[in-house]
């Protein structure tokens, strides 16, 4: 008669096999979703008490200007990421000019 670790009780060849898990599995389970959530609560609280800490040094009126100062900031620092390279720009901008003629000096 094989035995599954995994199932409550052994199993003959010809028994259909249920679907049962152990308790001890069932806790482990529980144990990790109750781990993250406790994770996800922790990293929220911590943001809402920068939040608060953030408020009270700045106050109401320069929030709204730390905060376009920010968006300002991300919103340049993006656009010289995308943009290329100055040296590449006057390489591309530069075009070649036409060969000048050069006039011959006539010796007087």
């Amino acid at each position: 008669m094989p035995h599954d670790p995994f199932l409550q009780n052994p199993i003959d060849a010809g028994q259909v096999i249920p679907t049962v898990i152990k308790p001890s599995a069932q806790v482990s389970i529980i144990r990790l979703a109750l781990g993250a959530v406790a994770i996800l609560v922790a990293l929220l609280l911590g943001l809402l008490v920068l939040l608060v800490i953030i408020l009270i040094i700045f106050g109401p009126s320069k929030l709204g200007d730390v905060g376009g100062a920010l968006g300002k900031a991300i919103k340049d620092f993006k656009k010289a990421m995308n943009d290329p390279e100055p040296s590449q720009q006057v390489q591309k901008s530069a075009e070649p000019k036409p060969p000048v003629e050069a006039n011959p000096i006539k010796p007087s």
